[in-house]
């Protein structure tokens, strides 16, 4: 995954300073961005499409290994997390991937649905492409000298997690609610 390049000589260096001169323009004025586009609509679509099949009914919550808090890995049942702990635990279940995770005959993957791994690699690896980009557009809005070596600093992605979070229509005095959860990581 060291597919970030930058090279003056090249096309398309113009496009990404023109981002890097807008990006730096709103962490300096604003201080908060939003990217899209960097994971492709195919395979953000792919992404929903899988965690809305492992967290249907027909995924045995017992065979997935429990949520690790070692390795931040594993499956996190519902109810099982309070991001205000001031509040009743979230009505959320949740499953955590690592680099590791996609080793073969890894432990966290165990008790996954058939096919739900090589989709997940393949999400796995958009974000990490798409992570690659911005950390380059951040590079070149810094103004360094080399701003892909910037973005290639990640090298092992091993403090990296990957959430799939389900948090369920629930019921109410009023009826049927959505689920509207507290912000979170992504």
């Amino acid at each position: 995954m060291t597919d970030c390049q930058y090279d003056p000589s090249t096309q398309g260096v113009d496009a990404q300073c023109a981002v890097g001169k807008q990006l730096r323009e709103i962490l300096t004025t604003h201080g908060f961005v939003y990217a899209a586009g960097l994971v492709p609509s195919e395979i953000v679509a792919q992404a929903f499409a899988t965690s809305r099949a492992f967290f249907s009914e027909s995924t045995n919550r017992e065979a997935l290994q429990p949520l690790n808090p070692e390795t931040n890995t594993g499956y996190g049942r519902m109810g099982g997390e309070a991001l205000n702990a001031r509040r009743a635990n979230d009505l959320k279940e949740v499953f955590n991937l690592r680099k590791a995770a996609f080793e073969p005959g890894a432990k966290a993957a165990e008790g996954t649905p058939e096919g739900f791994m090589p989709v997940a690699t393949t999400i796995w690896e958009a974000c990490c492409r798409g992570a690659l980009q911005a950390l380059l557009a951040f590079g070149v809005a810094l103004e360094l000298e080399n701003p892909a070596k910037f973005a290639q600093t990640i090298k092992t992605w091993d403090l990296t997690t990957m959430r799939m979070c389900h948090y369920p229509a629930s019921w109410s005095e009023k009826g049927l609610r959505l689920r509207v959860p507290s912000p979170s990581p992504i």
